[in-house]
């Protein structure tokens, strides 16, 4: 299964000149002078633009897999070249110890014009693992940079990732419920054990709240939906973890059964579970 994932960044065509010694924000770019000397900032000329790519605004990156390929990333830029020689401009990802870009796209850009360009990033500067390295290392958002006699008011990045629609994407969920503390007319945790492990069997380390969701498709009479206040791994044994519910603001538990629908989801693998509990005193 092919997905494909978008990163847009936008700034204003020009920016009113600013003094070489201060940092321009122009949109998404911020711009800040190369050498103490530079006069003026946000004219394209002895610069260095920095931006970033955060694919987590994509509705779609959740399905990033870490076990996908990269297939493609194909850079648009729009750049306004002056009257200098672009023979020291030079792109990269600004992470680690990433190199640059392969500059001749850029360095053979004709002066005083206003071109947008396309760079293959797979074909011109980086590997499929390093994007997938920074995407992982730095929570989807791929830093970038440009250095030096160019203006870029627009860039965009779009990824293609090739994953296996086998059954390597499915979550094995097993959850069970208990009224330990939490009884009818409080607030307290209802208590929520999981088992979480992936295709082969293996315990799914580091969830937090953001990766599980839990909906009341049942509840006791005058009962409300709940919240997650607590997400905490075993101690012990690797892919179980205590999930603490409550009322959500201003309601408490009420008398009756309970039927919790679970859902887990982690970098594009996703798994589901029913858990039930009577709510007594």
């Amino acid at each position: 299964m092919l997905l494909k994932f978008k990163s847009k960044v936008i700034g204003s065509a020009t920016v009113p000149p600013a003094p070489g010694s201060e940092v321009v924000v122009n949109g998404d770019f911020t711009i800040k002078s190369n050498v103490p000397s530079n006069p003026v900032t946000g004219d394209g000329i002895d610069e260095i633009t920095e931006w970033d790519f955060d694919f987590k605004k994509n509705p779609e990156w959740g399905n990033f897999s870490q076990e996908g390929t990269i297939t493609s990333a194909k850079l648009t830029m729009t750049l306004r070249t002056n009257g200098h020689d672009l023979a020291t401009d030079n792109l990269q990802i600004k992470f680690g110890a990433l190199g640059f870009v392969d500059p001749t796209k850029i360095r053979s850009l004709p002066k005083r014009e206003t071109r947008t360009i396309e760079i293959d990033l797979l074909r011109e500067g980086y590997t499929a693992e390093q994007l997938k390295h920074v995407l992982t290392a730095n929570n989807g958002v791929i830093p970038m940079m440009y250095f030096d006699d160019a203006f870029i008011c627009f860039a965009e990045l779009e990824l293609e990732q090739q994953v296996s629609t086998c059954s390597c994407n499915l979550l094995q969920i097993q959850a069970d419920s208990e009224d330990v503390i939490a009884e009818p007319g409080n607030r307290k945790p209802n208590y929520l054990v999981l088992s979480v492990s992936d295709a082969d069997g293996n315990p799914v380390l580091n969830l937090t709240e953001n990766n599980i969701q839990v909906d009341p498709m049942i509840v006791g009479p005058g009962g409300s939906l709940v919240e997650i206040s607590r997400v905490q791994p075993s101690s012990r044994i690797q892919g179980f973890y205590f999930v603490d519910l409550k009322p959500i603001a201003g309601q408490t538990w009420k008398a009756g059964t309970y039927i919790f629908a679970v859902v887990v989801h982690m970098g594009g693998k996703r798994g589901q579970a029913l858990a039930r509990v009577l709510m007594d005193f």
